[in-house]
């Protein structure tokens, strides 16, 4: 977001300018790794016979019925539905309820992020000891089902600077927007708000929404992916944190058709109001269903590496 914003600032929010910096960015990533990471894994055992099954959808089917993992890959896939919807969806939302530009979404992405920052670089770790994985799932779903209801209820106030004229010029410049009085973005129809009633209220509601949903969403996957690791044994662990990996990247593909459709059919305020219920029924699932493991019997074993949203 710090970069999206500098890149729309330096070019007049041109908002192709942060796809190129991203891809610049990208193939630096990818020069980096080739030239300057090494090989972990030793080439005598590359040249070893296999003896992990391939990846394939059976192998994802077979890891869903697991006794000790199922539930919680299920989790993974269902809560990043709603989150990566949360995620996807918030600048449409923000547009029409707050009259926000791309900047100004910058902006709230970046308060977003320094709280993520936070929670997975500081405080998940003790979090994890003291609570442990479980107690911090369901934290994290209680969490993000109040940070998603409150987004919904945002009150459509405009920002003190917005400009209905101006923003409408801005958007039709880029090439994303048609002209006429509906904006569209694809398929997704946005009306803007009204310039005649601005003020704070939108802004500081949406900060306010934004602090447990981004708790919430800091918490989850990390300790997802911690719990799974705990309850299968370490030949396991890669293969699982791959196929987690994979029912999280299926839900990101998923996430912007199902949520993009309750937008268009039902209005801004659905995709957050049933987002926020999913996690409410995701949390009472959990409550009910992911029961101690093995894991409880050493409280004090170290949260793995698991990455977050």
């Amino acid at each position: 977001p710090v970069i999206a914003f500098v890149a729309l600032a330096a070019s007049g929010n041109d908002y192709r300018v942060p796809a190129f910096v991203a891809a610049a960015f990208s193939g630096i990533s990818i020069l980096l790794t080739w030239f300057w990471l090494d090989e972990t894994h030793p080439a005598e055992k590359r040249r070893g016979p296999a003896s992990k099954t391939a990846f394939s959808l059976a192998s994802m089917r077979a890891a869903l019925l697991h006794p000790a993992v199922g539930l919680l890959l299920g989790l993974i896939f269902v809560q990043q539905i709603a989150f990566g919807g949360f995620e996807q969806l918030l600048s449409l939302f923000t547009l029409s309820r707050l009259g926000l530009n791309a900047s100004g979404n910058a902006v709230i992405f970046v308060f977003v992020g320094i709280i993520v920052v936070a929670v997975q670089g500081g405080m998940i770790g003790p979090w994890s000891r003291r609570l442990g994985d479980r107690r911090l799932i369901y934290l994290g779903l209680a969490l993000m089902a109040v940070g998603l209801a409150l987004t919904a209820l945002t009150p459509r106030q405009p920002v003190p600077w917005y400009s209905r004229d101006k923003l409408q010029a801005e958007l039709s410049a880029s090439g994303d927007f048609r002209t006429h009085e509906v904006p569209t973005t694809r398929s997704l129809s946005i009306e803007l708000p009204s310039d005649e009633r601005t003020g704070w209220l939108g802004l500081g509601w949406i900060l306010l929404a934004m602090v447990p949903a981004a708790i919430g969403g800091g918490i989850l996957h990390p300790s997802i992916n911690s719990l799974i690791t705990k309850r299968v044994e370490n030949s396991e662990v890669g293969g699982m944190l791959g196929i987690s990996a994979a029912f999280l990247s299926a839900a990101n593909a998923f996430a912007p058709l199902a949520g993009g459709a309750i937008f268009q059919v039902f209005g801004s305020t659905a995709p957050f109001l049933f987002g926020g219920l999913l996690m409410a029924v995701l949390l009472l699932v959990t409550l009910q269903y992911l029961k101690p493991g093995r894991e409880d019997a050493h409280p004090g074993d170290a949260i793995h590496p698991a990455g977050g949203h």
